[in-house]
């Protein structure tokens, strides 16, 4: 596919969709249902079906993750959406059918405390222990943001870093949002001046996060552009093309103009043939969302 690919004229992404369950993406991950003992812990003692960033038996594995996708000869890294466990019984309640986002339920929740988090496994647990001199509360006070924020940094620094020995360029798609729950790194300037990173992606996907594409799309291609410039990076925004309401097909092609009238080149779309072959997450109408994808992209 690589090959082809090329052959084509196309740039290739390895992309970690859904690898180690921390990745973006509904992907089954094996690594999960094989290591257990490696994932991240709920404040219940229950394991939650994502890897822990901390540990180091995940590390060693996303090592040899990065050894294969390096084979292959592509010529991007894309490490999509890095971010911790968000339980699936509050996603159940602040997610409709559509897979689209009750933002204002959500902020209850988390105004609330009634969002459980992660990581609370004996490795995270020990190096709060080892950072602050004192146990990892239950509650998410300023410490326990700190310390999730600096597991996220910790991990892509490290994977970026070997990901360039093998002479990988690296992307990072980041999560359009700046709650720390959420995102994980709400200071995006963080994640853009790693060593090792090459190009600045976001996903700011209007359906999903239930808010207007003409006010979010610009406003986190802005951010991005931003970044871009003031930490010399490539950049890059996607545009959804997934679980797309019956009757609001055009926003697909008024997003790819935003993005593109603001000066991004880089404009991607997720899912292929507007996730028709994924019932969870298919348009209502995927033949349309993707003619519309196509003609809002030959008008470039």
């Amino acid at each position: 596919m690589v090959e082809l690919s090329h052959r084509a004229g196309f740039q290739v992404y390895i992309g970690s969709w859904g690898v180690g369950g921390i990745f973006g993406g509904e992907a089954f991950s094996r690594f999960v249902m094989k290591n257990s003992s490696s994932c991240q812990v709920k404040l219940d003692h229950e394991v939650a079906p994502a890897a822990c960033m901390n540990n180091p038996a995940f590390r060693d594995f996303m090592r040899t993750w990065i050894d294969a996708a390096a084979s292959l000869g592509g010529d991007y890294l894309f490490w999509d959406e890095p971010h911790f466990y968000f339980p699936e019984e509050v996603l159940a309640e602040v997610v409709d059918e559509r897979q689209q986002l009750d933002k204002q339920k959500l902020l209850s929740f988390i105004a609330a405390g009634k969002v459980p988090w992660t990581c609370h496994c004996d490795v995270c647990r020990k190096l709060y222990q080892g950072k602050l001199g004192r146990e990892m509360p239950e509650v998410m006070d300023e410490s326990v943001i700190a310390f999730r924020e600096e597991t996220i940094l910790s991990f892509l620094t490290e994977m970026l870093a070997y990901s360039r020995d093998k002479r990988q360029k690296n992307t990072v798609c980041l999560l359009p949002t700046e709650n720390p729950l959420i995102a994980g790194v709400a200071e995006w300037e963080k994640v853009a001046g790693l060593p090792g990173l090459d190009m600045i992606a976001t996903d700011p996907y209007w359906f999903v996060w239930g808010e207007k594409v003409e006010e979010f799309v610009p406003r986190f291609t802005r951010k991005v552009l931003s970044l871009g410039e003031k930490f010399h990076l490539e950049t890059q925004v996607w545009v959804q093309a997934f679980s797309v309401p019956h009757g609001k097909e055009e926003e697909v092609g008024r997003s790819v103009e935003f993005i593109a009238g603001l000066g991004c080149e880089n404009i991607a779309s997720w899912s292929y043939r507007a996730a028709s072959a994924m019932s969870g997450i298919k348009s209502a109408n995927p033949k349309l969302v993707w003619k519309i994808l196509g003609e809002a992209y030959r008008k470039l």
